[in-house]
């Protein structure tokens, strides 16, 4: 999948999952995430600077939760990625079959669309614990981290079923 694409598909995961965690950011999302994706690193270090100045803890400041989603979301990604590539390693000659096997498909009838598996339970787990310590690392709240993990599992398992 192109670098662009890959970028376009986070970014709109992740604005989806701002409705849930932060609406009062939906309007800002896209200079938030602009910002983010100039220098990712320095948008999530900033926020952990802040803080340790401030001398006190997120719950008592504002928080802008756009650049913690889309960290959380690239992060998992990344995630997925490597196990993806890991499994497609031991199960080569399968993936190839399908692939194969897809592309005959589509030859012989454009329109149709080969689905994609979707993830296993356990892999929906360790996706919503990767997430929720992602977002906790990033100092966002409990609550907050619960529920990003929680709207993101949910994204994912809702288009692993469509």
């Amino acid at each position: 999948m192109a670098d662009d694409t890959l970028h376009d598909l986070i970014r709109d995961l992740s604005r989806s999952l701002i409705v849930s965690v932060a609406p009062e950011e939906v309007r800002l999302f896209g200079p938030l995430s602009a910002a983010y994706y100039r220098d990712p690193a320095a948008a999530t270090r900033a926020r952990k600077e802040r803080d340790e100045v401030l001398g006190f803890g997120v719950e008592a400041a504002a928080v802008i939760a756009t650049p913690i989603v889309l960290s959380v979301v690239t992060d998992v990604v990344r995630h997925l990625t490597q196990r993806l590539v890991a499994d497609a390693g031991e199960h080569g000659a399968q993936v190839a079959e399908r692939g194969v096997q897809a592309l005959l498909q589509r030859a012989r009838s454009p329109e149709a669309v080969p689905s994609v598996p979707g993830l296993t339970e356990a892999q929906l787990r360790e996706v919503r614990e990767r997430a929720y310590e992602k977002a906790r690392e990033l100092r966002l709240s409990d609550a907050r981290s619960a529920l990003l993990a929680d709207a993101l599992v949910g994204s994912l398992s809702a288009s692993s079923t469509a």
